[in-house]
């Protein structure tokens, strides 16, 4: 029989209806941002025909950052507004992409990013299809949570080896093989390869967040999702009363604010970013659109204060 849970730290019914009350307003404001992203991915994608900048930046990074802050919103509105930041951190971080890959040299460094997915994948597949039981291994490094090359179906064996060979074929190709070999140089005698944005010349997030100009933003978006995915903020989970700390309630609105701030900030600046790229003729529309219906939103604060009593 399953057990409820203890109504105290989790009561699901309530926190979808207190979310309802509170945030009715920008709720709809932050669905109505996701909705116009979804149909600009569509738009700004087209047909995508030999355009590889088109097809990373429209189908892979746009719809990634439309699709985390879809996931932040289903968050918030079911009151999970601290777990919601991770969504916007990487939100964040798929922006900080966008807006590098499109600053200059678009097609090449769409390829870079590109290049650097496929030979993920090509290591993931070639080390699970290795039956080397050696120390690093794919085999000895999984054993003790019982997944191993013998594992494996014939099934999953045989699509891995076509995958292994459809991956190898895209990395010969002239338009990645240079890059393919520009990686395999950085990387070196490195067990791993370095990120894609290492190959244009950036040691870090942070420094890449720097150089666009969005250091106040990393810290404040980047770090403080990072703080929940990394578990850093034990004491965002208690209010200290005087010599008591009382326990919060899994679901709050506490951070709705920075929830509704960080969706709207990486939404208005990816938007702005692939319509000047992409679809430049309906600029005008996009900001027609945000003095009518976002501006007021946008600049509208949210306050949710909570009184935690002693038992």
């Amino acid at each position: 029989m399953y057990e409820p849970a203890d109504p105290l730290l989790l009561d699901r019914n309530a926190s979808q209806e207190q979310a309802r009350a509170v945030l009715d307003e920008p709720l709809a404001f932050l669905a109505d941002l996701v909705n116009y992203g979804t149909h600009l991915i569509i738009k700004a994608l087209g047909d995508g025909e030999g355009d590889t900048s088109r097809l990373v930046v429209c189908a892979g990074l746009l719809k990634h950052i439309v699709g985390m802050l879809d996931a932040a919103v289903v968050l918030l509105e079911n009151g999970h507004s601290t777990t919601a930041l991770t969504q916007v951190r990487s939100a964040f971080e798929a922006t900080l992409y966008l807006e590098l890959i499109l600053q200059e040299d678009t097609e090449y460094r769409a390829r870079v990013y590109l290049v650097g997915e496929y030979r993920r994948r090509l290591a993931f597949l070639q080390r699970a299809l290795d039956p080397s039981t050696a120390p690093g291994s794919f085999n000895h490094d999984y054993a003790h949570i019982g997944m191993s090359t013998q594992t494996l179906s014939e099934e999953a064996k045989t699509t891995g080896v076509e995958h292994v060979a459809h991956i190898q074929s895209l990395l010969v190709q002239p338009s990645l093989a240079s890059i393919n070999a520009a990686y395999q140089k950085k990387r070196g005698n490195k067990a791993f390869d370095p990120h894609w944005y290492e190959l244009l010349g950036h040691r870090s997030i942070r420094q890449l967040a720097k150089v666009l100009k969005e250091g106040p933003a990393y810290d404040l978006w980047y770090g403080g999702g990072s703080q929940v995915v990394h578990a850093q903020s034990p004491t965002q989970h208690w209010s200290v009363l005087g010599d008591v700390a009382a326990l919060k309630a899994i679901r709050h609105l506490e951070d709705a604010h920075s929830v509704k701030d960080g969706v709207a900030q990486m939404a208005l600046r990816a938007y702005r970013l692939v319509v000047r790229r992409y679809l430049p003729e309906e600029f005008p529309s996009l900001q027609q659109k945000y003095l009518a219906d976002w501006q007021k939103p946008f600049r509208s604060g949210i306050k949710v204060r909570y009184e935690y009593q002693g038992r």
